[in-house]
């Protein structure tokens, strides 16, 4: 008898964006990652290809203008650094996996279209703790 595996979306609450951010440069530093942007018009276009995460920072503004940096690479390595910027951020969230308590890949909608940023290994249940998933 085959396992079924259902696909489940979950949100991070916009209040803890700060701190899965400050908990993903803690628990996940050097994890190699790909990033993706999908445009508007549905284009894909791969940003990064495992390279590893060297920190994520939200930045809450006055406007409405809220910012978050994913920067990746190294500058010792043979990755080349660099800086994704995703404008007015509108939602974080994450896909669950086949495998129980990992998620991939995170996806931060935007208007600009949406980053999906895939973990290599997935993201664990403990990136969640304090962080409210809906």
């Amino acid at each position: 008898m085959s396992r079924q595996y259902c696909e489940v979306i979950k949100e991070i609450n916009n209040k803890d964006w700060g701190k899965f951010c400050e908990k993903l440069n803690t628990l996940r530093h050097d994890s190699l990652l790909t990033i993706e942007a999908v445009r508007p018009d549905g284009r894909k276009e791969e940003l990064a290809r495992d390279v590893p995460l060297q920190n994520v920072r939200f930045e809450k503004t006055e406007g409405c203008s809220d910012m978050i940096f994913v920067e990746v690479g190294s500058g010792a390595g043979k990755e080349r650094p660099m800086q994704h910027v995703i404008t007015e951020p509108i939602h974080i969230r994450v896909k669950t996996t086949d495998q129980p308590g990992a998620y991939n890949p995170l996806m931060i909608e935007a208007e600009s279209g949406v980053t999906m940023i895939t973990f290599h290994p997935a993201l664990r249940q403990d990136l969640f703790e304090d962080v409210q998933l809906a």
